[in-house]
Order: structure tokens, then C-alpha cells, then sequence
């Protein structure tokens, strides 16, 4: 909490191996999902507490993504 800003964080962005819960409009958004070969994995909402914590008066935008794509993302993003 003593790093968090007083009205709380514009955004999230969150990577993570898959594979995971990509569609906002589902259940399963932010959880990695049943077929994970990590099994004690299965079905863990990663997204919610982290919004939690990150969440303030302010409108928080979440983004999760995997492991594979976010940085490819983040250097599509960067290019001139």
C-alpha cells in the first residue's frame, strides 16, 4: 500500500504462461484455464487480486495477456 498512488494506478497489464482467460467477457477472464499442464494452476484467478490492489477512485484499464504475446505487443506498440 505505500507504493500505491493516493487515487490508485491508471492501468494493469498483466503476462503470464497460458494457457489463460483472454476474453473479458467470459467467467474464466484472467484465470488460467483447466487445460494448464500445471494442474495445481488450474482454474487460479490471477487477475482479480491484482485488480484488487491496484483498483482506486480512478477507472482502472486491465489487459492480460500471455507470457508469448505481451512482449511481442509491447515491441509492436514501440515501433516507429
Amino acid at each position: 500500500k505505500k507504493h500505491k498512488p493516493q487515487g490508485g494506478y491508471h492501468a494493469l497489464g498483466l503476462a503470464t504462461f497460458g494457457p489463460v482467460g483472454l476474453n473479458s467477457s467470459h467467467n474464466d477472464y484472467g484465470c488460467i484455464l483447466p487445460t494448464s499442464p500445471k494442474a495445481s494452476w488450474r482454474r487460479v484467478n490471477l487477475l482479480q487480486p491484482m485488480e484488487r490492489a491496484c483498483r482506486g477512485k480512478r477507472k482502472l484499464v486491465v489487459r492480460i495477456e500471455t507470457d508469448v504475446n505481451a512482449p511481442a505487443l509491447a515491441e509492436y506498440l514501440a515501433a516507429d
